[in-house]
């Protein structure tokens, strides 16, 4: 996002030199973290009050960046 300009770019470089590769992590085991991750989160949160107010404040930070960032791009440029 805006902040990461300078890494992403630095990373793009690395790539194009053929210094590291990127792997995308299949969209089935994504959806398997965020599955478990709910669980975990629903579990402490009942237990942790303090581990229920920082992933709710985690939660809304993510979703209002994301649709920002979604909204300000052009043409679908995504990632790295």
């Amino acid at each position: 996002m805006e902040g990461d300009q300078p890494l992403l770019a630095g990373l793009h470089r690395a790539a194009d030199q053929g210094q590291v590769r990127f792997y995308k992590t299949p969209d089935s085991v994504l959806q398997k973290q965020l599955e478990v991750f709910d669980q975990v989160d629903k579990k402490k949160s009942a237990e942790n009050p303090m581990w229920k107010e920082i992933t709710e404040s985690q939660k809304k930070y993510a979703e209002e960046r994301l649709r920002w960032y979604l909204d300000t791009q052009v043409g679908g440029a995504h990632g790295v």
